[in-house]
C-alpha cells in the first residue's frame, strides 16, 4: 500500500472511503463509467489536501456531505456514481497522486545531521545557498536553450522570486530555471553526495575527536549540500518543480529533515523550482522582508539574475569585475567603489587584474583618497571581499591580502577557489598564500608604475597612505625591497617640501659611497641644525630627513638598498679635516688627554668613554653609539610592561670637539673653579643627550642650568672674563634648549604680548577700524566685501585667534564672508555622505578651549542640514570646544503659516511646532548660544521664541538693512506706501514704514494692507482679494518675511497696479524661491525684489536681474565680535526715541 504521508482527519477518512467505494462500484460498472475513469479510480488510494492550493483559495474536492449522499445512493443509480467519479477525477493538483515515501540511507542521514548542526556558523547563509542554487538552475536553462532543446514556458523571464509570509511563518524561494523531474528530485535532493559519502563518513568515524574538524574540512567541493542548510531554520521543506523539458510531469518533494522524504505528482507548477520553507518558531525572523533583504544585499547582491523580494528588485548593483574594462565608465567604477567601501570620497587608483593560473581569478581593487586611521580612529578592517561566481563567501577577508594592505578596497571572485563545505572559508593554505603573494606583487608593481607615470599624484598618495607602505616594509620581508622603492622623503639635496626616492638618492651618490645616510628629527629645521648633520653638511654628502621614530624603524628594516647599506647619520663613522674654530682656540694633544680623563671621571655615571672627534664644527659635543629612537621606544614599551625603569642601565659614548670655544674655556675653568666646571660639564652632556633625542622630559635639565646661572651671578667682578666665557657658551646653548623645550620661553613671551593686546579697549575698535571713522559704509549690507576694512593688509582684530568659524554644507559663501570680516578664515572641517546617505563630520584642526561658531542655514534640503548641524555640534563638544554657538541665517519650520494646525492658540502653535522640536534637539546636543536672523514672533503683544530660557538667543532683524537700501540706493518717487502682504507681517511693515520716514522725513510714507480673497471661486460667499489703503500714483514697497513661490507677490503687484500704483517693490528677509519663483518674478510687473542672502542661490536655477541680494554677513560678523569680546555692538545702537534694534536679546 502506498503511504500518503499525511495525518487523516475524519473528513479525510470519509473522502478516502468514498473514493475506494467509487472505485469498487466503478469496477462493477466499467462499461457505464468508461475505461478511463476505471483506470484512474483503480489507481486512486488516498488524497491529501494541499496547503499551497488552499492558500490560493482553490475549491476543495467534493464535500463530506456530498460523499455521504453518494453512500446512500442505490446501486443501480448509475448517474449518481458517474457524477461522483467525475467529481473525484476533477480533484485538482492539491491532491498528490501516488505519494512515494522514501528513506534516506543511514550514512546520508548522518551527513544531513552534520550539515544541519555542524557545518555552518551562521544560520542566515541558507538564503545565500538557496539563491546560489536558483542562479545555477537559471544558468543551466540558458545553456539548455543554446542547444536548441524545446523549452517549456519559454516566455517566462529568468529571475528569482522570494516571498515572505510572516503570518504563515513561511519563506518561499522560486526560480524559473531548468527545474527537475521526479528522478532528478530523488537523485539531487534525496541523495547527498552520491559519490564518496559513505567513505567520508567511515573516515569521520575512524578519526579521533581532535581530527574530526580536519576530516570535515576535507570534503571541500565534493558535496552539493547547500540545499540542506534550509533545515537549520525549517520544520518542513517543500520543493515544487517543473522540468524545463517539454512534456514532463511536475512534482513535489517534501521532508522534515528527520531521515525520510516523499515525492508526489503535482499540477499547475510553472517551469523551475519553488522551495517553501516552513520556519521553526525560533527562526520566524527569517520570514520578515527586512531581514531577508539585508541578507540578500550582504551575500547575493551581485547575482546575475534579478532577485525580486515581495515585488521589489533587490540586487540593483552590477558585478563590474566580470565585465570588460572598456564596457564600464569611470562614473560606474566610482559608484561601485562607494558602494562596496561604504565611502564618500573618490578613488585615487583602480586596479583590475584577471588570471587563469593557478586558478581563475577576477579582481577589482580600489585605493581611496583618504583614510580614517590618521585621525586616531580605530584600525582599518581588511577591505577586500571574497566571491565565488558573484556570491559573497567571506566579507572583508583577512587572507586575500596582507594586513598592511588593509587600505585597499575591492573584490576577488573565482569559481575554482577551494572552499569549505559551508562555503564560508577558503581551504588549502598553500594555494591561499600563493594567491595572496600574486595579488600583493601585482598591487606593488601597479604602484611602482604609477609613481613613475604620475609622480605628483603618487606623492599625494604616499602622503596619505605612506604609513601602510612603511608598515609593509617592517612586516612583509618578501616584498621589502619592492616597497622600499615607493618610499618618499625629504633630502638635504632637494628643496624643502619636495620628496625624493631611494633610487634618486643612489643616482646622485658618488661612485665610491657605499652608504645611504638618513637622519631622524622632528622637523627639517632641527635636522639641519643637528650636530650629527654638521659633518655631512661640510662634506656636501646627501642625507635623507625622516621625521618620525617610525621612519627610523623603517630605515632600520630596509637595511640595504641596491647594494648600499642604509645607516643613520647618528651612527655613521665620518670625519672631516679640522680647520680650527673661529675663536682660534684649540686643545693640544696633552690637554686633550688630561681633559678627557677629567671629563670621564666627572661623568662616570653617564658615559663609558670620552673621545675627541673632528666631525663637529658648530657643536661642542655629541653622543654616539646610542640606540636609535625606534629601538628606545620599543625598549620603553617593554620596560613599561615589566614595570621596570631601565633607562639608566646603559652608558653612552661622548665625542668632544677639541676646537670649540666652550670646550677650551671649560678646560681653563676646571683649574680655577672645579665645582662650577663640573656643573658646566654635566650641562654639556645634558645638551648632547637632548640633541641625540635621549631626554624624554625637558624639564629635567632645568635644575642643572639654574644652578649654573645662580653660581655665575654670585661671581665677583674680577671674574668677568670667566663670566663672559660662560655667556658665550650660553648664547650657543640657548637655541637648542629653546627648540627642545618646545619654545616654552618664547611661548610665554608671546602669551604676555597677546594678553596685553587683549587688554586694549575693544570698544574703540570696529573690525580693526578706528572709532572715529565713519561706521555706516563698512557695515552696510550692500558694502562690497572685497573693500571691507578687514580684508586690507595689516589689519588685525585682537583675540580673534580664540574663536573659530566653521561652515556647514548649506551656505559656505556666507560663512566665508563672515570669517573674512572678522579677519580670520573658515575652519577646516570635512562634511561627507556615505553611500547610504549617513553624514560624516570630521574636524581638521584643534578646537580645544576655543569659542566655536557654526554657520548653517537650514534651507533645502532642510532635514539633511538639520542632522548635519546636530552632528557638527556633537563633534565640537567631543573635541572639547569651550563654547559652541550656532549661527542660523534661516531657521526651518518656523513659518507661522506652517505651525501646528491642531494647536488651540497662537502661542501654543509656536510651542508645539516642529521649530520648537528642533530647538529642543539643539539644546540637548549642548548648544551654548544661538544667533539667528529674523527669528522672533510677536504673540498676543509679547515676543515669542522657540528656545527655552536656558539658551541665550540673539536675533538680528534685517528690516533696517532694507530701509537703508531703499532710502539710499533706490530712486523713490513720492508718495510712498509701505504694504503688508498679510496680517502676520503688519509689525514688520510698520517698523519698515517708521524707519523709512526717519530716512526720508520730507514726505512720510503711508501704510496699506493686502487681504487675500476667501471662499471658492463661483460660490456666493466668495470675498475677492483687495488692498486696504490708497496706492494711487504711489511707489509701493511690499515688506514680507520670506518669498516662497512668488505667486502672492505677483497677484499683489497686479492688483496694486490696477488700483493706480506707479511701481511696486518688495523687501523680504529669506529668499526660499521654490519652483519657478524667480522666473515668475521676471515675468511679473514688480520693479525690484530685495532680499537678504540668508539662503544660498541655486546655481542651476534661473536667475532674474530684478532680484537683489543684500549681505547679512556684516551684521552677523559684528554681532559675533561683540559676543566674543563681550563688547558693545554698534548694530545694537538706538537711532531715536523708538527702539529700532537690529538685535533682540532673549
Amino acid at each position: 500500500m502506498v503511504v500518503c504521508g499525511w495525518k487523516p482527519r475524519p473528513s479525510d477518512m470519509m473522502m478516502r472511503s468514498a473514493v475506494q467505494h467509487v472505485a469498487r462500484r466503478a469496477g462493477a460498472t466499467s462499461a457505464t463509467c468508461g475505461r478511463r475513469a476505471v483506470q484512474r479510480t483503480n489507481l486512486l488510494h488516498g488524497a491529501a489536501p494541499s496547503s499551497r492550493l488552499i492558500q490560493r483559495g482553490a475549491k476543495l474536492a467534493p464535500s463530506v456531505q456530498q460523499l455521504s449522499a453518494c453512500f446512500s445512493t442505490a446501486a443501480d443509480d448509475k448517474g449518481s456514481y458517474l457524477a461522483l467519479c467525475n467529481a473525484v477525477l476533477a480533484i485538482p493538483h492539491h491532491i498528490y497522486w501516488l505519494a512515494d515515501r522514501r528513506e534516506f540511507q543511514a550514512e546520508t542521514r548522518q551527513l544531513l545531521d552534520i550539515v544541519t548542526h555542524s557545518i555552518y556558523t551562521d544560520k542566515e547563509v541558507f538564503i545565500r545557498e538557496l539563491i546560489s542554487n536558483a542562479s545555477d538552475a537559471l544558468e543551466k536553462l540558458r545553456h539548455l536553450q543554446s542547444t536548441g532543446e524545446s523549452i517549456q514556458d519559454a516566455e517566462l523571464e529568468p529571475k528569482i522570486v522570494i516571498t515572505t509570509d510572516e503570518k504563515a511563518g513561511t519563506l518561499t524561494i522560486a526560480d524559473t530555471g531548468v527545474g527537475m523531474s521526479k528522478d532528478e528530485l530523488i537523485e539531487n535532493l534525496g541523495t547527498i553526495a552520491r559519490s564518496g559519502s559513505k567513505a567520508f563518513l567511515e573516515q569521520l568515524k575512524e578519526s579521533s575527536s581532535g581530527e574530526s574538524g580536519d576530516a570535515l574540512s576535507g570534503i571541500i567541493g565534493k558535496f552539493g549540500v547547500g540545499f540542506y542548510s534550509a533545515f537549520m531554520v525549517a520544520d518542513k521543506v517543500e520543493v515544487f518543480s517543473q522540468s524545463a523539458v517539454s512534456g514532463r510531469q511536475s512534482n513535489v518533494w517534501r521532508s522534515d529533515g528527520s531521515g525520510s522524504y516523499e515525492v508526489a505528482e503535482a499540477n499547475d507548477v510553472t517551469r523551475g523550482s519553488k522551495i517553501v520553507i516552513h520556519l521553526k518558531d525560533t527562526c520566524k525572523d527569517f520570514g520578515t522582508k527586512a531581514k531577508v533583504e539585508s541578507i540578500i544585499r550582504r551575500y547575493s547582491n551581485f547575482v546575475s539574475f534579478p532577485i525580486v523580494l515581495d515585488g521589489d528588485t533587490v540586487n540593483t548593483v552590477q558585478a563590474l569585475w566580470t565585465k570588460s574594462e572598456s564596457e564600464v565608465t569611470d562614473e560606474e567604477y566610482t559608484e561601485f567603489y562607494k558602494f562596496i567601501a561604504n565611502a564618500f570620497d573618490e578613488p585615487a587608483y583602480r586596479i583590475i587584474f584577471k588570471a587563469d593560473a593557478p586558478i581563475e581569478l577576477k579582481t577589482l581593487f580600489f585605493i581611496g583618497s583618504s583614510h580614517t586611521e590618521k585621525f586616531g580612529y580605530a584600525r582599518l578592517e581588511p577591505g577586500v571581499s571574497l566571491y565565488s561566481r558573484k556570491v559573497l563567501i567571506e566579507r572583508n577577508s583577512p587572507d586575500i591580502l596582507p594586513d598592511w594592505m588593509r587600505f585597499v578596497r575591492g573584490v576577488v571572485d573565482s569559481e575554482d577557489l577551494p572552499l569549505s563545505l559551508s562555503r564560508e572559508k577558503m581551504q588549502d593554505s598553500r594555494l591561499i598564500h600563493k594567491i595572496r603573494d600574486v595579488l600583493t606583487r601585482r598591487i606593488i608593481r601597479f604602484l611602482e608604475r604609477e609613481s613613475t607615470k604620475e609622480p605628483e599624484k603618487f606623492e599625494k598618495f604616499f602622503t596619505e597612505f605612506g604609513q601602510f607602505i612603511k608598515e609593509g616594509i617592517c612586516t612583509d620581508f618578501a616584498n621589502k625591497d619592492s616597497l622600499a622603492k615607493l618610499l618618499r622623503y625629504e633630502s638635504s639635496q632637494v628643496d624643502e617640501g619636495k620628496l625624493t626616492t631611494l633610487d634618486e638618492y643612489v643616482s646622485r651618490c658618488p661612485p665610491d659611497q657605499n652608504e645611504i645616510y638618513y637622519l631622524c628629527a622632528p622637523t627639517r629645521a632641527i635636522a639641519e641644525s643637528s650636530p650629527y648633520f654638521e659633518a655631512f653638511k661640510k662634506m656636501n654628502k646627501e642625507v635623507l630627513f625622516v621625521y618620525s621614530p617610525i621612519d627610523d624603524f623603517v630605515m632600520t628594516n630596509v637595511a640595504e638598498f641596491n647594494g648600499r647599506k642604509v645607516i643613520s647619520a647618528e651612527h655613521a663613522k665620518v670625519d672631516v679635516v679640522s680647520d680650527d674654530s673661529t675663536s682660534g682656540k684649540k686643545l693640544s694633544k696633552d690637554q686633550q688627554d688630561l681633559f678627557g680623563a677629567w671629563l670621564k671621571l666627572t661623568l662616570e655615571d653617564n658615559v663609558k668613554e670620552v673621545k675627541f672627534t673632528s666631525r663637529l664644527t658648530d657643536s661642542p659635543a655629541i653622543i654616539v653609539d646610542h640606540e636609535s629612537a625606534s629601538i628606545r621606544k620599543m625598549m620603553q614599551m617593554v620596560n613599561d610592561r615589566a614595570g621596570q625603569d631601565m633607562s639608566g642601565l646603559s652608558k653612552n659614548v661622548m665625542e668632544i670637539n677639541p676646537n670649540h670655544s666652550i670646550i677650551v674655556d671649560l678646560n681653563a675653568l676646571r683649574e680655577v673653579n672645579d665645582a662650577l666646571a663640573k656643573k658646566v660639564a654635566r650641562q654639556i652632556y645634558t645638551n648632547a643627550t637632548v640633541a641625540a633625542g635621549l631626554v624624554e622630559d625637558g624639564r629635567t635639565i632645568l635644575g642643572g642650568l639654574n644652578e649654573i646661572l645662580a653660581e655665575l651671578l654670585e661671581q665677583s667682578l674680577h671674574q668677568k672674563d670667566m663670566v663672559f666665557a660662560f655667556r658665550s657658551a650660553a648664547a650657543r646653548l640657548t637655541p637648542a634648549l629653546a627648540v627642545f623645550l618646545g619654545g616654552a620661553t618664547l611661548g610665554t613671551m608671546h602669551s604676555g604680548v597677546a594678553h596685553a593686546e587683549d587688554k586694549r579697549d575693544l570698544r574703540d575698535l570696529e573690525f580693526g577700524v578706528p572709532h572715529d571713522r565713519k561706521r555706516v559704509d563698512p557695515f552696510s549690507p550692500f558694502f562690497p566685501s572685497d573693500k571691507h576694512p578687514c580684508t586690507h593688509a595689516g589689519m588685525f582684530i585682537p583675540g580673534c585667534h580664540e574663536l573659530k568659524i566653521f561652515s556647514g554644507s548649506s551656505h559656505f559663501e556666507l560663512a566665508d564672508d563672515i570669517a573674512r570680516r572678522l579677519g580670520t578664515r573658515v575652519g577646516k572641517i570635512k562634511l561627507g555622505r556615505f553611500a547610504d546617505g549617513e553624514v560624516q563630520v570630521q574636524v581638521g584642526e584643534s578646537v580645544r578651549g576655543k569659542d566655536v561658531y557654526l554657520v548653517q542655514s537650514l534651507a533645502s534640503p532642510v532635514n539633511d542640514n538639520i542632522i548635519e548641524l546636530l552632528l557638527m555640534v556633537s563633534t565640537m563638544r567631543r573635541a572639547s570646544a569651550k563654547k559652541v554657538t550656532v549661527v542660523l541665517p534661516y531657521y526651518a519650520y518656523k513659518h507661522h503659516r506652517r505651525a501646528n494646525p491642531a494647536a488651540t492658540s497662537l502661542n501654543s502653535k509656536f510651542i508645539q511646532s516642529p521649530a520648537a522640536d528642533i530647538a529642543k534637539m539643539l539644546e540637548v546636543m549642548g548648544v551654548d548660544r544661538v544667533i539667528a536672523v529674523d527669528l522672533q514672533f510677536r504673540v498676543e503683544g509679547h515676543e515669542a521664541c522657540f528656545f527655552s530660557s536656558d539658551i541665550p538667543v540673539e536675533t538680528i532683524e534685517t528690516i533696517m538693512a532694507g530701509v537703508e537700501y531703499f532710502a539710499t540706493q533706490v530712486y523713490l518717487r513720492r508718495p510712498l506706501v509701505v504694504m503688508a502682504p498679510n496680517p502676520e507681517c503688519l509689525r514688520r511693515a510698520r517698523i519698515f514704514q517708521t524707519g523709512l520716514n526717519k530716512w526720508l522725513p520730507d514726505s512720510p510714507a503711508q501704510f496699506a494692507v493686502f487681504f487675500h480673497g476667501t471662499g471658492k471661486k463661483g460660490s456666493g460667499e466668495q470675498t475677492p482679494a483687495d488692498i486696504v489703503g490708497d496706492v494711487k500714483g504711489a511707489d509701493v514697497i511690499v515688506v514680507d518675511d520670506l518669498i516662497d513661490t512668488s505667486e502672492t507677490l505677483s497677484k499683489l503687484t497686479n492688483l496694486a497696479l490696477s488700483k493706480g500704483a506707479r511701481k511696486v517693490y518688495c523687501f523680504a528677509s529669506h529668499p526660499l524661491l521654490n519652483g519657478d519663483a524667480e522666473r515668475l518674478i521676471e515675468d511679473s510687473n514688480v520693479s525690484q525684489v530685495v532680499v537678504m542672502d540668508t539662503i544660498p542661490a541655486d546655481p542651476k536655477a534661473f536667475h532674474t536681474d530684478k532680484l537683489k541680494r543684500l549681505s547679512v554677513a556684516p551684521m552677523l560678523a559684528e554681532l559675533i565680535q561683540a559676543e566674543h569680546f563681550k563688547a558693545h555692538s554698534y548694530i545694537d545702537k538706538v537711532n531715536s526715541r523708538e527702539d529700532f534694534k537690529y538685535v533682540h536679546h532673549y
